[in-house]
């Protein structure tokens, strides 16, 4: 894993993340859910958050099993934390629709990763060596998949399917997971020293054109849920300029090869 110097940017951006999550769910728990464009917006933040482990799960670096068990936690913190965030407390009637609603949107986001990764090659480069399953990753994939399978029990995903902006939502999702893919697989392509920072630069690109037609849809309905969807994708935006930023060379970086060149001129010019 890299360091705080390696990565300062990254690092920063995480624990940015992690303490907006913890003030949102304190200050939606202080106003006991009284609905507002502020709770919206912050519940949005934590839906970027949402678009992120969907793309994650799909082209991350970490170990497949890990991904996976990452991702469960994930989708289990960010539910309790948008209940707290909207509705002041963790109600367990309502706990089953918020749950269903955050892997869905986790799930559609993977999805658009995935055929983002697929698009770039991600994959086919993955996968040079062959796959191996020990037996104690199997064990860990047990686990993985009885905590789906109870998400997936209790979950209300039919009555979420129902709702009017599920189409709206799944489509957004999928949208910001592949941008997402595409900035994370930029962003591995230029650490490798390869052509990687147009693809953060495309990433960027479609998160901007989201944003703007999520707003421009705001402006004209005026829906507390297009706020919270427009927070989100500027979220997503973020991440990729911190992204962006990580790639960018530091004066160590661009200083070594003026110091090689002068180093070369002067051991020409002796005799």
């Amino acid at each position: 894993m890299p360091t705080f110097r390696e990565r300062p940017v990254t690092w920063l951006f995480v624990a940015a993340s992690a303490a907006v999550a913890a003030v949102a769910a304190v200050f939606g728990a202080s106003t006991h859910g009284h609905s507002s464009t502020v709770h919206h917006i912050l519940a949005g933040i934590i839906v970027g958050e949402v678009f992120f482990a969907g793309a994650y799960l799909s082209v991350g670096t970490m170990h497949r099993l890990a991904r996976a068990g990452t991702f469960i936690v994930a989708v289990c913190v960010f539910t309790s934390t948008i209940q707290l965030i909207v509705n002041g407390q963790i109600d367990s009637g309502e706990w089953p629709r918020v749950l269903a609603a955050v892997a869905m949107t986790a799930i559609a986001a993977a999805i658009g990763a995935t055929f983002a990764g697929l698009l770039v090659g991600y994959f086919r480069t993955r996968r040079a060596k062959a796959p191996r399953f020990p037996v104690i990753e199997m064990f860990g994939w047990t686990i993985v998949v009885a905590a789906a399978a109870v998400a997936a029990r209790f979950g209300r995903f039919a009555e979420l399917l129902q709702s009017d902006e599920a189409a709206t939502w799944i489509g957004y999702s999928v949208y910001a997971g592949a941008a997402l893919a595409l900035a994370l697989r930029g962003f591995q392509a230029t650490q490798a020293r390869r052509f990687g920072k147009p693809l953060l630069a495309i990433a960027g690109l479609l998160l901007a054109i989201g944003f703007a037609s999520v707003t421009l849809k705001l402006f004209h309905e005026r829906l507390h849920e297009q706020s919270t969807l427009a927070a989100a994708l500027a979220y997503a935006g973020v991440c990729v300029a911190c992204l962006m930023a990580e790639t960018a060379p530091t004066r160590t970086e661009t200083a070594e090869p003026a110091s090689t060149a002068t180093a070369q001129v002067h051991c020409g010019d002796a005799p």
